[in-house]
């Protein structure tokens, strides 16, 4: 039997010993474990004669033990050799003709396969640089930047306009106005920690793919890989219940 095999069947070897189990723990009625058998001998000869009384055991804990005994060595002997088969399951990550990793043990393919799915989620919440400005990578600051740009800054300064120079009969006629005036320049430049969108789409690019290469990896180990029979089970239950 192939170790692909024994996979698909351990869930139903799990779920037959449990439900076994369950029935048995919860199964113990004691009108059940108990029987009788009456019969009725009269004083005299011509006495008054009764038929017999019985009732039969309908339930032994020696036959639950037995049930026990089955399902659970079967149970048993199929962890040990899926657990003894994974540890000679291996096979290599391959991505496209790039051999990633060789001959990984198919325990490690699964744990690999679990981080890979959370590296995605983690990989998609990356945040990119926005659209609006042209970035560049800057060394110096280990970050992205901008080039500088330049802006005015302005100030408001009060000037007195004559409307109507003063004569001997009225005085000048004057307004207040602001205007803007330079004061001087800002130079302004911004800096991102995000990351390109081009990297981002990448990145989660080839987390997809290795994703992809540890299933394969781990399909083609479970089906190279050939289970040994074991009498583990029997061992382990007969040292239990003994014969």
């Amino acid at each position: 039997m192939k170790l692909n095999q024994i996979i698909a069947l351990m869930q139903g070897k799990k779920q037959r010993a449990k439900k076994a189990l369950e029935t048995i723990h919860r199964g113990w009625d004691q009108t059940k474990l108990t029987g009788i058998s009456k019969t009725y001998r009269p004083r005299d000869e011509d006495g008054v004669q009764h038929p017999p009384e019985s009732k039969e055991v309908q339930l032994r804990v020696g036959d639950s033990i037995r049930t026990i005994e089955n399902v659970l060595t079967d149970l048993f002997n199929g962890v040990y050799e899926q657990e003894e088969a994974n540890t000679r399951a291996k096979a290599d990550i391959k991505v496209g003709d790039k051999v990633i990793a060789s001959q990984v043990p198919v325990t490690v393919l699964l744990f690999l396969e679990k981080q890979v799915v959370d590296l995605i989620t983690m990989a998609k919440a990356f945040p990119v640089l926005s659209n609006d400005r042209k970035w560049t990578y800057s060394p110096a600051s280990a970050c992205f930047e901008t080039e500088a740009e330049e802006t005015i800054r302005t100030a408001k300064v009060s000037d007195v306009l004559v409307k109507y120079e003063a004569t001997k009969e009225h005085p000048a006629q004057t307004e207040i106005v602001k205007r803007d005036v330079v004061e001087g320049f800002w130079s302004t430049t911004h800096y991102s920690g995000a990351i390109q969108r081009k990297t981002k789409s990448e990145l989660i690019d080839r987390l997809v793919k290795l994703g992809e290469a540890i299933k394969i990896a781990r399909e083609t180990a479970n089906l190279e890989s050939t289970v040994r029979d074991h009498k583990f089970g029997k061992s382990i239950l007969s040292y239990i219940f003994g014969d």
